[in-house]
């Protein structure tokens, strides 16, 4: 799939991930194959106010949502720090490492927090953007990934930031994504599918605080 772009317009391509790709973020267990993937880049704004490029690799029956709410992110100049696979040497797969240098990303096989479950990014049905802007409230009470700057004001209106009524925030769940940012131990940076991916309706995620996914 792809969008031939004009100067300055959302651009946004795809093609199917392979085994050398998921060098870092495949392992037994892993809910799905790397067929079942894709691997898509796109054109972002960045915080400078220039046009920057991304990849992330997602499931395939997510990749038109994705794409639509990508163009919201874009039309809106969203700003995105960054958007690199787990797989990238920078972080081999840890969800810790790519957090606390603020990446955006989708696909990698991995338990939930606390849990001997599979994370819903092992199917490439989550999605985590700008980490910093947006934390998460950890089981121990403390906000993560980066203790030394605070975006834990959600009343403030900064770049990158998400509030239940910004444009993206609204495009993932008209998408029929879940937000984090809704569950009672906040995940700001988190947008969920696993229900597409799997056919069935997800459940309410603010009836009980929901670990990590």
């Amino acid at each position: 799939m792809s969008t031939m772009p004009g100067p300055g317009a959302f651009a946004f391509s795809s093609r199917v991930t392979e085994w050398v790709d998921l060098a870092h973020t495949f392992g037994n267990g892993c809910p799905v194959n790397p067929q079942d993937l894709r691997h898509v880049s796109f054109s972002h704004w960045t915080f400078e106010g220039t046009i920057g490029s991304g990849t992330m690799v997602v499931h395939h029956l997510l990749e038109p949502l994705l794409e639509t709410v990508l163009g919201v992110a874009f039309a809106e100049r969203f700003p995105i720090h960054q958007a690199l696979p787990l797989d990238d040497e920078r972080f081999r797969g840890d969800d810790e490492v790519s957090m606390a240098a603020n990446n955006s990303s989708c696909f990698n096989y991995r338990l939930i927090s606390g849990t001997t479950r599979p994370s819903n990014h092992s199917w490439g049905a989550a999605v985590d953007l700008n980490p910093l802007q947006n934390p998460y409230l950890y089981a121990d009470g403390h906000w993560g990934p980066s203790a030394e700057i605070d975006y834990t004001d959600r009343t403030l209106d900064l770049p990158g930031m998400f509030t239940a009524a910004h444009p993206v925030v609204r495009a993932f769940i008209d998408a029929g994504f879940q937000w984090g940012g809704n569950w009672e131990r906040p995940d700001y940076h988190h947008f969920e599918a696993l229900g597409l991916v799997l056919g069935v309706a997800d459940s309410d995620p603010t009836a009980a605080h929901k670990p990590r996914a």
